[in-house]
């Protein structure tokens, strides 16, 4: 079983924040410069984004494909659904 837990932090600071919104886009640009150079760091863009769905929609479309006669899937093996055999 998996806990779901759900936190919310608020600033309750006295302190105002000062930067701009200019401001604050630049020292993050700054901070973040070079960080696709990093070996291991894999920005989140567009293609990730796809590629992430595909995955996460591969058991409707190996059961669609079986159920068109496509072949056999692990996803259907007694293994993966918890089944005995």
């Amino acid at each position: 079983m998996t806990p779901i837990v759900t936190v919310i932090y608020e600033d309750d600071s006295p302190v105002a924040a000062t930067e701009t919104d200019a401001a604050f886009r630049e020292r993050i640009a700054r901070e973040l410069a070079g960080v696709e150079r990093l070996p291991g760091t894999y920005p989140f863009t567009l293609d990730r984004s796809v590629k992430a769905y595909r995955l996460s929609t591969l058991p409707a479309r190996a059961d669609k494909a079986l159920s068109t006669g496509g072949g056999s899937s692990p996803i259907r093996s007694p293994m993966f659904r918890g089944g005995g055999g």
